[in-house]
């Protein structure tokens, strides 16, 4: 089991758990940006945890911004942390100084179509990106573009950038952007350290991470639920079902820590490049998990569960949205299948209980 700071996580989870409440999160779905919340974490050093201090960051570890990330799952912060993460990693291992603010990060892909063109001793950027993460709220926009078929980061800030709103299904921005020859510094575009799946690797492992903080949170909240709510005379927690149906929940949660844990060391150790099976893995389990825990927590708290007043869809509804970004389960499952079926049957066995 990998271990963060645990000063880091106790001062973490004391901000969240008093700054992260239903007030703000509510308000946050109705387009107010959680300022206080945002600053907060800023001031303490957490929105740029493992980006090195010389580039402007905490100098913290890949595991501790993991573990930022889970516990902003958890208390369903509406602020734009993993996303942050992305994009001023991507700019740190590029050597590049990583500005302060919300970030947004835009990876390769077909909802990428932004195109940059050199002007000389300048750059020219263009095209459009649809469903950008916090897009409205960020104060500089970090994609992956391509030049003479290169891959090359972007830094640019917000102004310039037209955003047309969007929520996703979590209540959380995903924005659409247009951006029309927009000029740009030369030093605004650079070569990307990282490769196309490198990014993805992590862009998967964040909403996995995000995932099993929030399943974790719908578990302790189906928990107390039971053992509050009275029935026949007695706690619901009491009846048998109502057991068996809470421990599925529990053992869901575990594996879907287990799994994220395993593919957390393996990244810190060898690097996002090397890891795809491991995420694979974990996308596709804690994908699996996350259907099983959000129905059987919203059966736990019955009707209640179902309306807006309730906090319980914070977490499901982000879990349910996650779970569709940086690929769905079935896609990682298929390239988990894939490579088994690619190193033979006497690898597996071994594979799996490495």
């Amino acid at each position: 089991m990998i271990v963060a700071d645990q000063i880091l996580v106790e001062s973490a989870t004391k901000l969240l758990s008093d700054l992260s409440t239903v007030e703000v999160i509510n308000a946050s779905e109705k387009g107010e940006w959680a300022k206080d919340l945002w600053e907060a974490l800023e001031d303490s050093g957490l929105t740029l945890a493992c980006v090195p201090e010389e580039l402007g960051g905490a100098g913290a570890s890949l595991t501790d911004a993991f573990a930022i990330i889970r516990l902003a799952g958890y208390f369903a912060a509406p602020v734009p942390l993993a996303d942050t993460f992305l994009a001023s990693y991507a700019l740190a291992q590029s050597k590049q100084k990583v500005p302060t603010g919300p970030l947004t990060f835009i990876p390769a892909g077909n909802n990428n179509q932004l195109v940059v063109k050199s002007k000389g001793d300048s750059w020219e950027l263009s095209g459009q990106a649809i469903a950008v993460p916090w897009a409205r709220h960020a104060t500089h926009v970090v994609a992956r573009v391509a030049c003479d078929g290169k891959p090359f980061l972007v830094l640019t800030p917000r102004s310039g950038i037209q955003v047309t709103e969007a929520n996703s299904m979590s209540g959380e921005p995903a924005d659409d952007i247009t951006i029309s020859a927009l000029s740009l510094a030369e030093d605004a575009v650079f070569p990307a350290a990282l490769s196309d799946q490198a990014l993805n690797n992590l862009g998967a492992l964040t909403r996995v991470t995000g995932m099993v903080g929030s399943i974790e949170k719908v578990l302790h909240q189906s928990v107390q639920y039971a053992t509050e709510r009275v029935q026949f005379g007695r706690p619901i927690a009491k009846f048998q079902a109502i057991q068996q149906e809470l421990a599925i929940l529990a053992g869901e949660s575990a594996a879907a820590q287990v799994i994220v844990d395993a593919a957390i060391g393996e990244v810190e150790s060898v690097g996002a490049e090397e890891t795809g099976l491991r995420i694979a893995a974990a996308k596709a389990r804690v994908g699996e998990a996350a259907g099983k825990a959000t129905r059987i927590s919203h059966q736990v708290h019955g009707a209640i569960g179902f309306t807006y007043e309730h906090p319980l869809h914070h977490c499901t509804r982000r879990v349910w949205a996650w779970r569709e970004e940086y690929g769905i389960e079935s896609e990682w499952a298929t390239l988990l299948g894939k490579a088994v079926i690619d190193n033979g049957p006497d690898a597996l066995w071994p594979w799996i209980t490495a």
